[in-house]
């Protein structure tokens, strides 16, 4: 399940032009959710993840699990939501910038969040 756009700009008017679940193909495992949203004239790409123990996912529900699972097993709830958004005036070229910012993002992250 995807949550709707309005979560990320509740209660300011954009309208959701396209949902969808994707893999990055940038070396790393796991899907994100993008969105293509619109207000007037301006275009937005948003797209977020959940991640914890090295794990990159798109569902809530399935990060909850693991949640709860690696409270058990490990004792540590510690984890993120990520999320990239910016204009889309050019949806393939907002991709391939937000793509490119997810990969050199990834290093960083990976030193603040737990892989195991």
């Amino acid at each position: 399940m995807i949550h709707s756009p309005r979560h990320c700009y509740p209660g300011s008017g954009w309208t959701t032009f396209s949902v969808r679940t994707v893999n990055l193909g940038l070396g790393l495992s796991g899907t994100v959710n993008e969105f293509i949203l619109g207000k007037g004239d301006t275009r937005q790409l948003v797209f977020y993840w959940y991640q914890s123990r090295g794990r990159i996912i798109a569902n809530e529900y399935v990060d909850r699990f693991f949640m709860i699972y690696d409270t058990i097993t490990k004792r540590r709830s510690d984890g993120a939501l990520v999320r990239i958004s910016g204009p889309a005036d050019n949806i393939e070229d907002a991709i391939a910038i937000q793509k490119e910012f997810m990969r050199d993002l990834h290093p960083v992250l990976s030193q603040f969040l737990p892989s195991s």
